[in-house]
């Protein structure tokens, strides 16, 4: 758990977990990584594209080879995407048995447009 409001999570008493819960948000464990890679840990990231690769007439091939790989589970989508864009790639992980989402958060940083993940580690 993060660290940043003093000593550590364990060591608070339930009702200062309570407050700082309700003051801060739900602690998150590596907060910078997820921002970067649109909400997802990077060990479970089977392969990622910038946003200017996403936004390219085809469908990348290592993305359309990730879907098809099994430990593949989700297809993320930048909200920044255009939706043409979008659309192609929530049609890819539909044609794959996958689920796909957009996310919109103005907190992700980097230039990450797009990644394909596992609901594990994969590196």
């Amino acid at each position: 758990m993060s660290q940043e409001h003093g000593s550590s999570w364990a060591d608070k008493s339930p009702l200062e977990r309570t407050l700082l819960t309700g003051i801060h948000g739900t602690p998150q464990l590596r907060r910078e990584e997820k921002r970067h890679f649109i909400g997802e840990f990077a060990e479970r990231v089977l392969v990622s594209l910038t946003k200017q690769q996403v936004e390219t007439e085809a469908i990348d091939r290592a993305v359309a080879q990730a879907a098809a790989d099994p430990r593949a589970r989700l297809i993320v989508i930048h909200g920044d995407v255009s939706s043409d864009a979008a659309v192609k790639y929530k049609q890819l992980a539909e044609a794959h048995g996958l689920e796909s989402t957009r996310r919109f958060d103005p907190s992700f940083t980097g230039d990450v447009g797009l990644v394909v993940v596992s609901d594990r580690a994969v590196k």
